[in-house]
């Protein structure tokens, strides 16, 4: 049987010598995949193919549709629960030990027939990310060179999303988000880390905690403590499950950088252009290509990108002199 890989040129010569619109997604992934290859991939096959972004209709969560630069998108928790997402996506884990979606299921493929049937679409082709996943794979094992990685990726910046109306921010600021994940565990010492960090920030600018509030994923926020100069965004706009991550996504391109755990904000900010700080305390489990992408990005765009680990802070503060910049 003929795999997808084998097939990937041909059907980019269909969606290339066809008009019919292409329903991209459903994306129900990470963000830093979404951010740092699904988004470049579709980005590399428009352009190459010379598809229309007014073709392309990206299915996607929390209103990450703006990110794509297309007239149109569809929000998938209009079309389902961040609860049924969420079983959804433990049920792949649970086959797979991954949530890469590496091939169709059946709830994917009833996501994109509602979304067909809602857009009164009779004719139509469709852009799962198995096929992203296919073609990157052997990036993400890396057996693929970054060259080889932009022949399928093109890393122009993402769309930034409006500000919701009404939302007034202060001049100057830091977007923050300490949240766990099996890199930065909850254990104590990290926790007053998240902490102290956030004192030391608000010490000398405003910070705005981008922590939403939704549980969209397994990820849970680090719970911080009231503190001058720093304001949650729940208390600066409504934040729903729809609209989550346009609305921490439109804040954090117009702060003067992140800070917070090493992780998909991190990689979203680098395509933001915006400068960040993150960190991790254990790297397993984390494919170093992602970081190796994050550094070429980084360098090749001028957009300061640091990724450091707890425990070697202290070395750190003990060889770099204070620095002024005149």
């Amino acid at each position: 049987m003929t795999s997808p890989r084998c097939l990937w040129p041909a059907y980019k010569q269909l969606l290339r010598h066809t008009e019919s619109p292409i329903l991209a997604g459903p994306w129900r992934g990470e963000v830093g995949f979404e951010a740092l290859y699904w988004i470049p991939f579709l980005r590399r096959l428009m352009k190459s193919c010379g598809i229309s972004p007014d073709r392309l209709i990206p299915i996607t969560r929390g209103g990450a549709a703006a990110w794509y630069g297309t007239s149109t998108g569809v929000e998938l928790y209009d079309m389902r629960t961040p609860q049924q997402v969420r079983v959804e996506n433990r049920i792949q884990h649970a086959k797979h030990a991954q949530l890469k979606q590496t091939h169709w299921t059946p709830f994917d493929r009833a996501v994109v027939k509602d979304v067909a049937h809602t857009l009164g679409l009779k004719h139509y082709l469709t852009l799962h990310p198995s096929w992203m996943f296919q073609r990157l794979m052997p990036y993400f094992a890396s057996e693929m060179s970054l060259h080889a990685l932009e022949q399928d990726a093109l890393f122009d910046p993402l769309t930034v999303p409006a500000l919701p109306v009404g939302l007034e921010l202060p001049e100057k600021f830091v977007a923050v988000r300490f949240y766990l994940r099996h890199t930065f565990p909850g254990h104590p010492q990290v926790l007053n880390f998240a902490q102290t960090s956030i004192e030391q920030i608000a010490a000398g600018i405003p910070v705005v905690l981008l922590n939403s509030g939704i549980h969209a994923d397994e990820h849970q926020d680090v719970i911080v403590k009231a503190m001058p100069n720093v304001v949650k965004l729940t208390d600066l706009t409504d934040v729903t499950p729809a609209n989550n991550l346009a609305v921490q996504s439109a804040v954090l391109a117009r702060a003067m950088g992140f800070v917070g755990t090493y992780g998909g904000l991190s990689q979203l900010a680098l395509r933001l252009g915006r400068p960040s700080v993150s960190y991790y305390h254990e790297w397993g489990g984390t494919a170093i290509a992602h970081k190796h992408l994050a550094d070429a990005l980084a360098l090749n765009h001028g957009i300061p990108c640091q990724v450091h680990k707890l425990g070697e802070l202290p070395l750190l503060q003990s060889v770099v002199p204070t620095l002024v910049v005149a």
